[in-house]
């Protein structure tokens, strides 16, 4: 008797993801803060997927001056990928360091695990954005036009407004315009007699136009009204220009309205709205 062998099928095994990166340090090199941000060093990071499903991550910066493009990665088992990584104009310029290196600055988050990545860079210090000299907090010394022309100027300025301030003080401006009218009257006067013997005028002929001094203005009062008398409008009843109809020749409104709407009501829309067009152009648009 032959007995059954039993298959037994086998089922695949799971292969996690895998990454390698290159390089595995981020050095920059010379780092001038003083070049544009276009010519600032660049790393190109490359990502590979060595493991047997897809590697999933994400580019997680831990300081702010590195700028990473593309951020966002996505890797089936043997690709691979370029990552962006630049050096901004904002990184840190220790005084009297060379040699700049800062741990695990960028980070990459994957599904194959996370994986800290160190920075470093040679700042130049021929070509350094400060100098000590640069921070020296000492006062200068004030220039002459500063320490001498500046407060001569301050007080002519204040004597100035000073004789102003008693020229108004002491003489209203409302007495200015009186003698300046005067004055004028005078020279008025005077042409007026050059005229009439450049030309053989009568002098003592009334001039063509008068010059009228006019006195200063009073204060008014806010609450002095400025219309004194309104004129009454309840003297006279409005009267219409014109009667486009007889009223009596047309039936009451109210009998219009009562049709119109009793014809609503029996469903009648083309005869109620014929009704109510003819009856209105008769009422309101006929003379």
């Amino acid at each position: 008797m032959d007995t059954p062998t039993s298959t037994t099928q086998q089922m695949p095994t799971y292969q996690p993801p895998a990454m390698t990166i290159e390089p595995e340090v981020l050095a920059f090199g010379v780092y001038n803060p003083n070049l544009p941000l276009l010519q600032q060093p660049v790393i190109r990071l490359k990502v590979r997927n060595t493991g047997g499903s897809t590697l999933t991550g994400r580019v997680v910066p831990q300081v702010s001056w590195l700028i990473i493009n593309p951020m966002l990665f996505k890797l089936k088992p043997g690709e691979s990928c370029e990552i962006s990584i630049q050096l901004s104009t904002g990184a840190p310029q220790q005084l009297n360091k060379e040699e700049h290196a800062f741990p695990n600055a960028m980070l990459l988050a994957t599904n194959a695990g996370p994986c800290g990545l160190d920075v470093s860079y040679t700042l130049d210090f021929a070509k350094r954005s400060f100098s000590p000299a640069q921070m020296n907090f000492t006062p200068k010394k004030p220039d002459v036009f500063t320490a001498k022309v500046l407060p001569m100027a301050a007080v002519g300025l204040f004597l100035v407004l000073v004789f102003l301030g008693m020229r108004y003080l002491f003489f209203p401006p409302g007495d200015a315009p009186m003698a300046l009218s005067d004055n004028n009257l005078a020279m008025t006067a005077e042409a007026q007699n050059m005229l009439a013997m450049e030309f053989g005028m009568d002098a003592t002929a009334e001039p063509a136009s008068v010059i009228v001094r006019q006195a200063t203005p009073t204060t008014l009062s806010l609450f002095e009204p400025l219309v004194t008398e309104l004129p009454d409008l309840t003297a006279t009843a409005y009267q219409p220009t014109f009667t486009p109809f007889p009223a009596d020749q047309f039936e009451n409104p109210e009998t219009l309205v009562t049709r119109y709407f009793a014809s609503l009501s029996d469903e009648d829309y083309q005869r109620a709205w014929q009704l109510l067009t003819r009856n209105y152009q008769q009422t309101c648009c006929t003379a």
